[in-house]
């Protein structure tokens, strides 16, 4: 659900999608300056994570 945003206008709150559309591999929290909230594989802790390091397919 959602419309899709340019990943060049991303605003707080924003959600980034990795993977294609339809087979989604990992999503994350747009918290300003490029970087979001990362939510990782069970047993290791969240952080918050550069964007440029690792760049959403797109954002929603």
């Amino acid at each position: 659900m959602g419309s899709e945003v340019s990943l060049k206008s991303l605003q707080v709150g924003d959600l980034l999608f990795y993977g294609m559309r339809g087979h989604t591999t990992q999503v994350g929290i747009y918290i300003d300056n490029n970087k979001m909230i990362h939510s990782p594989d069970k047993g290791r802790n969240v952080s918050t994570v550069d964007i440029n390091y690792y760049y959403p397919d797109f954002a929603r």
